[in-house]
């Protein structure tokens, strides 16, 4: 689960971060972008952070 949410998290901010580049998929929405940016940081850290807590 840990394990999921973490690949989730990365390819909300792959494709944040690509609509900052290209304009593609979202037409270039900064504010919407930061907030997933932000929202794939928070959850990347709290995957990783359980996942240590596992082992």
């Amino acid at each position: 689960m840990a394990v999921g949410s973490a690949i989730a998290a990365g390819l909300v901010g792959l494709t944040a971060i690509l609509d900052i580049a290209t304009g593609f998929p979202f037409n270039r929405s900064i504010i919407m972008d930061a907030t997933f940016i932000l929202g794939a940081g928070m959850t990347g850290y709290l995957a990783w952070e359980s996942w240590r807590d596992l082992r």
